[in-house]
């Protein structure tokens, strides 16, 4: 019964996507436009990376199902999701969309154990990437396949990865991490009391089960 449930979760996960439509989008084109922003803006559109600058969108990168992009704080690289088919990556590009190093590597030869890496955002320092992931799973104690925040060393490996929350199971689990300063990391939690109230621990004594906040006391990965 759960390796059901595990093969339907990651067909939900497959869905955090656009749509394919049957006729191909409209891709963006340079306009004159009527005010100029200055620097430069980073964004997917059919899965395809593109940067804003100068007024004009320019295609930027090797094709793929693109999604996410973010900077590193010093705007010298990006870190972006690539889709597979049944699975996830993160990676590490630069600001013209070479990729520079495969930061995870989600992929299996058996369904049940491929994995899911979204919502990339890096540290304020740098140093240490944080993202969702649907780890871990098919092990005691960890019922679904829920989403928690993990991070690892942004010059390190997957192998130096660390889950950050405790995620509510069944519930879609914990997404969008936001970095902040003083070891502390901003995120949205989904969790769903009224199934069984009794068996969420005391939010104010488990700091790991407080939505949307938790401090991280060894920075760095």
């Amino acid at each position: 019964m759960m390796l059901a449930f595990g093969s339907g979760v990651y067909l939900y996960l497959g869905t955090l996507k656009s749509k394919v439509v049957k006729t191909r989008a409209d891709l963006p084109t340079v306009t004159k436009p009527r005010l100029v922003l200055p620097g430069t803006m980073f964004v997917v559109q059919d899965g395809r990376l593109f940067k804003l600058k100068d007024g004009g969108f320019t295609e930027i990168g090797v094709p793929g199902d693109w999604s996410q992009p973010t900077l590193t704080p010093d705007h010298t690289h990006l870190v972006a999701v690539l889709r597979g088919a049944l699975s996830s990556d993160l990676y590490l590009l630069d600001l013209n969309g070479h990729i520079v190093k495969r930061l995870t590597n989600n992929a299996s030869k058996t369904v049940e154990y491929n994995h899911w890496a979204f919502y990339p955002r890096v540290s304020p320092d740098g140093s240490t990437l944080f993202y969702s992931y649907d780890g871990p799973k098919h092990v005691d104690g960890a019922p679904g396949d829920d989403l928690s925040i993990w991070s690892m060393p942004l010059n390190g490996s997957q192998s130096q990865a660390r889950r950050r929350t405790n995620p509510y199971w069944y519930t879609g689990g914990d997404v969008t991490p936001v970095p902040l300063a003083a070891s502390a990391v901003l995120y949205v939690q989904h969790s769903d009391r009224s199934i069984d109230r009794g068996a969420f621990p005391d939010p104010a004594t488990e700091p790991s089960r407080r939505p949307g906040w938790q401090a991280i006391d060894q920075p760095g990965g």
